[in-house]
């Protein structure tokens, strides 16, 4: 059989009970003291690439989604691209109407003093 059958990487929701919260049998290889290494339970989570350069590049991913909510379209968004390896451009500008288009749902948090 292929590696990650045998392998069975998996992402558990924080209940571990719930395993439909999870995610199981995610394709990708790897072992233990390699690059990238996986394994059954573990494995790299955010994962990020920045240059350095004037204004700064920066890519990054992660073995999850945009929500925490296991009842949301976007609870596993990025799992697939992170066993492959692939990487998302990240937004570092500070001025939040560039990047206005991308943006879903946002709020802000204003401590009292």
């Amino acid at each position: 059989p292929e590696w990650w059958r045998v392998k069975n990487t998996r992402i558990m929701h924080l209940t571990r009970q719930i395993e439909p919260f999870s995610k199981i049998g995610i394709k990708i290889g790897g072992n233990k003291g390699i690059v990238n290494a996986t394994s059954t339970y573990w494995g790299p989570s955010w994962k990020m690439i920045v240059h350095m350069d004037s204004p700064i590049e920066a890519y990054g991913i992660y073995p999850g989604g945009q929500s925490g909510n296991p009842g949301s379209v976007h609870y596993t968004d990025f799992i697939e691209s992170w066993a492959a390896g692939e990487y998302y451009q990240l937004n570092t500008s500070a001025d939040i109407e560039k990047f206005s288009e991308h943006i879903i749902n946002s709020f802000q948090l204003n401590p009292t003093k």
